[in-house]
């Protein structure tokens, strides 16, 4: 049982260093890098975590959101996509995680059966 358990593991990592050597994943890097190079891009990142930050912060303490808060974060999420940087990572962001999603069904498939 522990020769499986110790083949699985095995498997695993040979499948994660597999999954660096994808088009995905090397997109991911390339188009993060340019975000993170692109001041614009980390200003609005940081803008926005900010108010993410303080919006669950009040919900926390109780407080309900109002329209305009939710307004407020609309606004934010616009000005994300609105950065060609951060669009591009987002969009590559998307295509590597659609890849890792078809990976992993592949793997549970056999215990569905």
């Amino acid at each position: 049982m522990a020769d499986i358990y110790e083949e699985v593991m095995n498997k695993a990592q040979e499948l994660g260093e597999l999954v660096t050597q994808t088009d995905e994943f090397t997109e991911v890097k390339q188009k993060q890098a340019l975000m993170f190079h692109d001041n614009s891009a980390m200003e609005l990142l940081q803008s926005y975590d900010d108010l993410k930050k303080q919006q669950k912060e009040r919900q926390d303490n109780g407080e309900e959101l109002t329209q305009e808060d939710t307004d407020a974060l609309e606004q934010q999420e616009t000005k994300l996509n609105e950065n060609e940087n951060i669009k591009n990572f987002f969009d590559s962001q998307k295509k590597f995680q659609e890849m890792i999603n078809k990976a992993l069904e592949l793997i549970i498939r056999p215990s569905k059966q």
